[in-house]
């Protein structure tokens, strides 16, 4: 991503370009989508308390995950936090976007499910691959348009 120009610092979702990829937090996971897409958030405590969320398709619906079986995906953190801020994480399901020339489907159509989480790390200042944080195996069905499964990411 350096050596084609892509990292920028400032850079915003949507923009084409992306932050130092060592502000990334990645997610793996499997699941199923049967006309639905999946995005995560992470919750970072906020200075008022409570958490500040911060979401893998931040730039819109074109950055969540449109396929079963296992998948990564990433949100940016707030310069200087790491995915050891992390306190909780956010699974949330959509109803898929129309194809062309078909009608959108009604809000809350499809099905999504979550199985487990691999794994859930950050980058090391060498752009390698941290020790996973987090872990689950709980699986969960997800309504589309529905509320979150929201889990607890413990202290380190």
């Amino acid at each position: 991503m350096r050596r084609e120009g892509l990292v920028r610092d400032g850079a915003v979702p949507g923009s084409k370009r992306i932050p130092d990829p060592r502000r990334f937090v990645f997610l793996e996971a499997c699941g199923r989508v049967t006309d639905a897409r999946l995005a995560f958030d992470v919750g970072l405590p906020a200075p008022e308390g409570g958490l500040s969320w911060y979401a893998s398709d931040a730039a819109g619906s074109g950055f969540r995950v449109a396929r079963s079986g296992c998948f990564r995906a990433g949100v940016a953190l707030p310069a200087g936090v790491t995915v050891s801020d992390v306190r909780a994480l956010r699974l949330r399901a959509h109803t898929r976007p129309p194809r062309r020339s078909e009608a959108p489907l009604p809000r809350g159509a499809g099905s999504a499910r979550i199985d487990r989480v691999n794994r859930f790390f950050g980058l090391g200042t060498d752009y390698k691959p941290g020790p996973s944080r987090f872990g689950w195996t709980g699986g969960s069905e997800l309504v589309p348009d529905g509320p979150p499964l929201e889990l607890p990411v413990p202290p380190q």
